[in-house]
């Protein structure tokens, strides 16, 4: 999935794809974060920085989308 996909022009299948991207990314931080020891912490923290920043520009686009949909189907 894409992040230019304008949230306008996401279809049904583009909106849970890229939900479903973010969650992967989540799950694998929290992952991350059970293997943290001393020696990984600085480069596993930063990791997971990156990781999170990268699921919220997913999930703005879905949130985005969801809205004008949902906005969409109350005006018939």
């Amino acid at each position: 999935m894409t992040r230019l996909v304008d949230h306008r022009d996401m279809t049904r299948q583009e909106i849970l794809e890229c939900s479903y991207e973010a969650l992967a990314i989540v799950s694998t931080c929290a992952m991350a974060l059970d293997g943290i020891n001393e020696e990984n912490v600085d480069k596993t923290a930063g990791d997971i920085a990156l990781a999170l920043r990268s699921a919220l520009e997913l999930l703005g686009p879905v949130h985005d989308a969801l809205e004008s949909h949902e906005g969409m189907a109350g005006k018939k």
